[in-house]
């Protein structure tokens, strides 16, 4: 680290860290990862005797010498679960102090102080499998901010496979993220407020032999941002949906390949981010994907070809996008290859 006037000043760093992970009986297991961290800012600094009751600094005996410029900090994941065939159900915590800070890593979160909670459920020997999240985590941990902010995020999954040849899957999700007065008053007009909601749903099925692959698809997705603050929300709420459909075909002997894919999507923006509008505009994308591929010389060489026609709509005028794409590859031993596209 350097100073203000740009001298480097030296730094020490001692961690002290234990992970553990226990089976208490046959199908219950606790997880612990717990460190503390004292960081020398500047070794330089005049030694201090009162850090010396810490008992980060005892344990470490004469590895670190407290100074003015130490900080000592701590983090925390901890974690108990139970898992059998009929799913599993996991609890866990995670706690880092603010300005946590080790060499040992570039990037550290810290002021975070979180509790989930996820569950798995299977059904008719895994043939149904529902699982799902809820967690909530917090910050200004020493209470010294302006503003406290909270993040809640809740899943849910749906996945039934009756057999090889089908399959749907569905999932929906929320993340949501309020704030409210620390050490300074928050006014109501700047508070943030706001939920983003996801859901999507996924359905395949494949008609299968030992020459031909059929295999249709079916996908859709729904994104929306809501705005819980109304002086806020004329400024932010958007909401997007797309939908797809897809055909693939393959030859599984010649390795010749076919795909037909259309698509369409939409996002709503609010008025304010569009010029001269008086609503919400909606900007419109859609058109079909063709393609193919094919190996030749015993499938050392793969060829794809693909071309799509979009159409775009957004803010009254229509534009076109076609895109062409040829891609070849051979394998030439079994470390080398070359690739054109």
């Amino acid at each position: 680290p350097t100073d203000t006037i740009g001298n480097t000043r030296p730094a020490e760093n001692l961690v002290i860290g234990i992970t553990s992970r226990l089976l208490l009986v046959k199908h219950l297991a606790i997880e612990a990862d717990v460190a503390g961290s004292a960081y020398t800012r500047d070794m330089r600094s005049a030694e201090v005797q009162g850090e010396a009751s810490n008992r980060l600094v005892r344990l470490a005996g004469g590895l670190i010498t407290p100074r003015l410029s130490t900080q000592l900090t701590r983090a925390a994941h901890l974690a108990a679960g139970y898992q059998d065939k009929w799913g599993s159900v996991k609890i866990q915590y995670k706690r880092i102090d603010p300005n946590f800070q080790t060499m040992g890593a570039y990037y550290f979160q810290s002021d975070i102080e979180s509790y989930t909670l996820v569950s798995a459920l299977n059904l008719i020997r895994g043939k149904i499998r529902i699982s799902g999240s809820y967690g909530r985590q917090l910050d200004n941990l020493a209470r010294n901010k302006n503003v406290a902010t909270g993040r809640s995020v809740g899943s849910l999954a749906l996945s039934v496979n009756p057999d090889h040849t089908m399959g749907l899957d569905l999932s929906v999700s929320n993340y949501g993220i309020s704030q409210k007065a620390g050490i300074r008053p928050l006014i109501d007009t700047l508070r943030i407020a706001q939920n983003n909601l996801s859901a999507s749903a996924n359905m395949r099925y494949m008609l299968a032999d030992a020459d031909l692959t059929h295999l249709f698809t079916i996908s859709a997705s729904h994104q929306q941002l809501s705005d819980l603050n109304k002086a806020t929300a004329g400024q932010t709420e958007t909401s997007n949906q797309n939908f797809n459909l897809g055909y693939f075909f393959q030859q599984n002997k010649t390795g010749l390949g076919l795909n037909l894919m259309a698509s369409y999507t939409q996002t709503s923006l609010p008025f304010l981010a569009v010029p001269d509008s008086t609503g919400s505009e909606r900007l419109k994308f859609y058109g079909p994907t063709v393609g193919a591929n094919y190996a030749f010389l015993k499938k050392k060489i793969n060829t794809s070809a693909n071309f799509s026609y979009l159409v775009n709509r957004q803010y009254g005028i229509t534009g076109k996008v076609m895109t062409t794409t040829f891609q070849a590859g051979y394998q030439m031993t079994k470390r080398q290859s070359l690739s054109f596209s």
